[in-house]
């Protein structure tokens, strides 16, 4: 079950420290006070390469006593936004994982952005946004 946001917490939007590794990032937010972070794809990153699985990450945020507040950003719901070399990184990752990741880390939301790819009727994108939430419900 997710954890209700109290209106006196703070929340560290980690674009501001997109260059930290996960563990600095903690150690930032916690040291500044904050009791939550968005976790970008360069923070997962930083700690899987460092060898951490998403239940170590789930343990390192709770000793720093911070949690993960939401995944940032999935750019691959609408179809043909597929990662291919010459995009950014970011949006090498599908939806699947995005799911694995804020429930493993018990994120509350999915940052989802169209950013790539092909443009499509809003009708037909509201409908890839409802399943997804649908998926994510559950």
């Amino acid at each position: 079950m997710l954890a209700k946001i109290e209106t006196n917490e703070k929340w560290l939007c980690s674009g501001t420290v997109a260059r930290a590794e996960y563990q600095e990032l903690l150690h930032a937010a916690s040291a500044a006070g904050f009791d939550g972070v968005s976790l970008w794809r360069s923070h997962y990153e930083s700690a899987a390469s460092a060898g951490m699985s998403l239940n170590d990450m789930a343990i390192m945020s709770q000793d720093f006593g911070v949690r993960i507040t939401e995944i940032d950003a999935l750019l691959t719901l609408i179809p043909g936004s597929k990662y291919v070399k010459t995009q950014p990184d970011m949006i090498k990752y599908d939806p699947d994982f995005y799911l694995e990741v804020a429930s493993a880390l018990g994120a509350r939301s999915i940052n989802v952005v169209q950013m790539y790819g092909t443009e499509i009727p809003l009708n037909e994108a509201a409908e890839l946004f409802a399943g997804f939430c649908v998926r994510a419900k559950h």
